[in-house]
């Protein structure tokens, strides 16, 4: 059954597991914390629980088979949990099957995987007689509340937009996000985290983060803040993203902006996110940089970031290339005329 978190732990709540139990979906963050729960619980009714784990695609037909059929040496409980159940060969679960269907008591089995391949005969007999839960991805429009629940069960006090720079900074990857709230709940120590903070905490060393960065880099441009964002290409460059990669998204930025000039004077930000095709709160940040550099000066940077891109090319040092591409569109764009036509 479709769920979340939530609805799992309802139906946990004030029961012992037991059985056969089936953790699909695309959100691993919630498959794994559902996995958790079963064995804390489990656990706590036998703290010498004894525990086997096996991947689907590496799994011993046979040695599961004997996990699956016996009590434990050790405990009066054990736990066989199979992780990437949906590469197990259907020829596996054939066999495994009628255990899967008739665990000993003392046995509770969690298959834990994005899905089961539907076309196998032992699919809709395992989805029958399991406590089955598929996990999805939280949608975009609700990932803002899914921010603000995990931040408040981790006691972080979000201001303002935090959640939101948050999104925007990392991406919407649950496992992302709930390592980076924990790390701001650490680094918050109790007190209210701003979207400032996030800025200063959240990670850039990942794909979507580098994004977000350069929409901080490109917002310092536009304000004529130089050493801001030299200090922002200074960190993506720390973290070992590719001077090319910076420079490629630089020139998105840019093209975002120009087309954004286009425009006409008042957009809503649902209304560009579409026509931009980018999410609403960074459409609203490119309207900001749009009326800010203009038409002529998003032209201008689009020129000096190929010019870059030659200079890179032909051997020059890139940090170099980069730091003289930024102070350019910071210092020297910024005393050219904007002529916003939108």
């Amino acid at each position: 059954m479709a769920a979340t978190l939530a609805d799992f732990e309802r139906h946990l709540a004030g029961r012992a597991p037991e059985g056969l139990f089936l953790l699909l979906g695309d959100d691993v963050w919630a498959r794994e914390e559902a996995l958790r729960r079963i064995e804390a619980a489990l656990r706590e009714l036998d703290p010498a629980l004894d525990r086997t784990v096996v991947y689907g695609d590496e799994a011993n037909p046979d040695e599961l088979a004997v996990s699956l059929g016996t009590g434990s040496l050790f405990g009066s409980r054990r736990l066989v949990i199979v992780r990437r159940c949906e590469a197990l060969p259907a020829a596996a679960y054939e066999r495994l099957l009628p255990l899967l269907l008739r665990l000993p008591a003392s046995v509770c089995a969690v298959l834990a995987g994005t899905a089961l391949d539907g076309r196998m005969k032992a699919a809709k007999a395992l989805l029958e007689a399991a406590s089955a839960w598929e996990f999805a991805l939280p949608g975009a429009a609700d990932m803002p509340r899914w921010v603000a629940e995990r931040a408040a069960a981790l006691g972080v006090r979000l201001a303002g937009s935090a959640g939101q720079t948050l999104l925007d900074m990392v991406g919407t990857d649950p496992m992302t996000l709930q390592t980076e709230l924990e790390k701001l709940a650490l680094y918050a120590d109790g007190r209210t985290v701003t979207p400032e903070t996030v800025r200063e905490v959240a990670s850039i060393a990942i794909p979507h983060a580098a994004e977000g960065a350069i929409f901080q880099l490109v917002e310092a441009v536009a304000e004529g803040r130089p050493a801001a964002a030299l200090s922002v290409l200074h960190d993506l460059l720390s973290v070992g993203e590719a001077p090319l990669v910076i420079l490629s998204l630089i020139g998105r930025q840019y093209r975002l902006i120009l087309a954004a000039c286009g425009l006409p004077a008042g957009t809503p930000r649902a209304v560009a996110a579409r026509e931009l095709g980018i999410p609403p709160a960074p459409a609203q940040r490119v309207l900001a940089q749009a009326r800010a550099i203009g038409v002529q000066g998003a032209v201008r940077g689009l020129r000096r970031v190929l010019q870059a891109d030659m200079a890179i090319k032909k051997g020059l040092e890139p940090r170099l290339v980069l730091e003289t591409l930024v102070v350019a569109l910071s210092v020297v764009d910024r005393r050219q005329p904007t002529n916003v036509s939108r």
